[in-house]
């Protein structure tokens, strides 16, 4: 049997607290395969194993004081689960980011409750946590190192901002999940002929969403092409990163910013 939950809400709309009681929340994760093209050949393998989409499914029952009043709730309900993406929470601590598939709506026969079915696809399959952690390294240098935990089950994309104490013509910076990845790393080379880092620059890597930008006194540009290597993401338990650093300018901080997973 399906469980209950009472903390459903999908953006704004929470069920239980605007007459919409979700009585049942059911899940179906998928799991897919890849095919994957062998270089220099005309074959192809199909790799198995990869996180496909998550499919909610979401039942209960609209009510009304009056039916007019369950005019104006069901109205309400169908004004909230228009097209579009938006966080659908089950617990008040967790999210998918999802959109609506499938809405049933059942028969309107004069009672003052009518019940309803919402079909919700997530096609990223893992559930966020509502809030935010954030990790500050203060005073980073040449081969230090720092401990950031994760809480979650699974792996969390970060990002790393990464603010100037000290000016200077070029730097280059390694940064490296020493454990448990030693072999995941990113360089940002900023060269020369850029003109030099100033003091409070900061350098942002969105690893979640493979970007690379630099913030000079309220200005933001893009500077993907500084950075070689991968985004690698924070591993559940403790993560040790490791500084290597040159060229001159030193670190105010690395402010680590992410969201705890789960499956």
């Amino acid at each position: 049997m399906p469980e209950t939950y009472n903390q459903v809400a999908f953006g704004s709309f929470v069920y239980d607290a605007n007459n919409a009681s979700a009585g049942t929340w059911r899940e179906d994760l998928q799991v897919r395969s890849q095919v994957v093209p062998v270089p220099r050949s005309h074959r192809a393998l199909a790799r198995d194993g990869y996180l496909g989409t998550r499919m909610v499914a979401v039942e209960g029952m609209i009510e009304g004081t009056s039916l007019a009043d369950l005019r104006t709730q069901l109205d309400a309900f169908l004004a909230a689960h228009m097209p579009g993406h938006r966080n659908l929470y089950r617990d008040n601590d967790r999210y998918l980011v999802a959109e609506v598939r499938r809405l049933a709506i059942g028969e309107l026969d004069g009672l003052l409750w009518v019940p309803y079915s919402v079909q919700f696809e997530a096609a990223d399959p893992f559930f966020y946590a509502s809030t935010a952690s954030e990790d500050t390294w203060p005073s980073p240098a040449d081969t230090g190192t720092h401990v950031v935990t994760i809480a979650g089950a699974v792996t969390a994309a970060p990002t790393f901002a990464i603010t100037l104490a000290g000016g200077g013509a070029s730097l280059t910076l390694t940064l490296t999940n020493q454990a448990p990845t030693p072999d995941e790393a990113f360089t940002l080379t900023v060269p020369a002929a850029f003109g030099g880092l100033l003091v409070g620059d900061v350098l942002t890597v969105d690893t979640l969403n493979g970007t690379v930008t630099l913030t000079r006194g309220g200005a933001t540009t893009n500077r993907r092409s500084w950075l070689t290597g991968t985004f690698w993401e924070l591993q559940p338990g403790k993560n040790t990163l490791h500084l290597a650093l040159s060229g001159g300018p030193t670190l105010a901080s690395i402010v680590t910013v992410y969201r705890d997973r789960w499956l």
